[in-house]
Parts: structure tokens; C-alpha cells; sequence
């Protein structure tokens, strides 16, 4: 398998969009293989911009290659400003499907599992983050350099057999029990808060 190349970093675009806004404006044309600035050639009229005739190769590739590179000067802006716009759409993917506090991404269900009997949780980084570019990390419980062996509300040691909707096992990634977890989402007290919400 073949490695994919490192993303264009702003900088790279900023750098191709200026090398771009400094040639000749376009669009450009072409005749054959010479390249000239405007939508058509029009003989003592159009700027030569440069030709691609090189006599080794045959006239159909000086062509082809002649209409490339005219074509580039409008193609390279287009491109750039779809790059900019995909980039702002992984960013808000990223956004969206973040780290949550809780561990498991906030978004994303893994529905064969809920309907298994599990909690259908997807652990960040979900599949759609890692489309996105999110790179593997700890959990947070992980990052702060500590692995809970209880729940961070209860205090009840964690119990990975007891994995009832409500029973003492980890929930997902948290630092809490799925049975605290449960009673978080069910309350309806209005001074609720806890060590889960807040």
C-alpha cells in the first residue's frame, strides 16, 4: 500500500496562491502548443505567455501539454479555493466529532453493537474523525496520567463483568460506572449536577 502524502499545509497554499496571483493574468489559450493570455488566440493581438514545443516529442503532446498549462491558470485558483473550502469542512468534522470528556465520540453509534446488547459507544476517534485526520489518543482518564480503578462519582470499584445498563461496570472510556452514568441521564431534579454533567 502506498503512503498518502502529507496534507497542503496553509503556509503551502498561500505560497501556491501567490506564485499564481503573480503570473500573467488569465485566463490563458493556446493555438497549438504556444500559450497566450485571453479566452482565444487573435493573431498581433493576444500576449504570448510561452510556448511548449520542444521537438522531441510529437505535435499531439506539445498540444496536450500546451493546453495544460494554459488551462492551469484558471484551474490552480479553482483548486485552491476547493482545498480551502474541504479543509474548512475537516475542520468542522473534527469539530464535531471531538474528544469528548466522556471518551466516546458524541455523534457516532455503533447500532450493530446496541442491537448486540452493548451500549453502541464508538470510541474517539471515531471512523468519520479518522476520514478527517484525528490521530489516535488516550483517553482522557489516560491523559492525566492515571487509569481510574473506581467511578468518579460513586466511588464504587469498577466491575467489567457487571455490565447491566445500570451495573458497576466502566462506562465506555469514562471515569464513571454505567449505573451512575444511567442515573445522570435520568434525573430530574432541577439543582441536578454532578461530577458526570459538570
Amino acid at each position: 500500500m502506498t503512503s498518502q502524502p502529507d496534507p497542503l499545509t496553509a503556509e503551502q497554499l498561500d505560497q501556491i496562491e501567490a506564485r499564481a496571483n503573480a503570473a500573467t493574468p488569465g485566463p490563458w489559450c493556446t493555438d497549438a502548443w504556444e500559450i497566450y493570455q485571453g479566452t482565444e488566440y487573435q493573431p498581433g493581438i493576444s500576449l504570448w505567455i510561452g510556448e511548449t514545443c520542444r521537438g522531441t516529442s510529437s505535435p499531439e503532446q506539445d498540444r496536450a501539454d500546451a493546453a495544460f498549462v494554459a488551462a492551469a491558470r484558471t484551474d490552480v485558483p479553482a483548486l485552491l479555493t476547493e482545498v480551502r473550502r474541504l479543509h474548512a469542512a475537516l475542520e468542522e468534522i473534527r469539530h464535531l466529532h471531538k474528544d469528548s470528556p466522556m471518551g466516546p465520540c458524541p455523534l457516532c453509534i455503533d447500532a450493530d453493537a446496541a442491537a448486540a446488547g452493548g451500549d453502541g459507544l464508538v470510541p474517539f476517534p471515531c471512523p468519520t474523525a479518522r476520514l478527517a485526520g484525528a490521530q489516535d489518543c488516550d483517553p482522557p482518564h489516560m491523559r492525566e496520567g492515571r487509569e481510574a480503578a473506581a467511578c468518579g462519582k460513586c466511588g464504587t470499584p469498577f466491575a467489567p463483568a457487571d455490565t447491566r445498563h445500570d451495573g458497576h461496570a466502566r462506562h465506555g472510556l469514562t471515569d464513571y460506572c454505567r449505573r451512575c452514568v444511567d442515573r445522570c441521564h435520568e434525573s430530574t431534579d432541577f439543582a441536578h449536577a454532578c461530577a458526570v454533567c459538570l
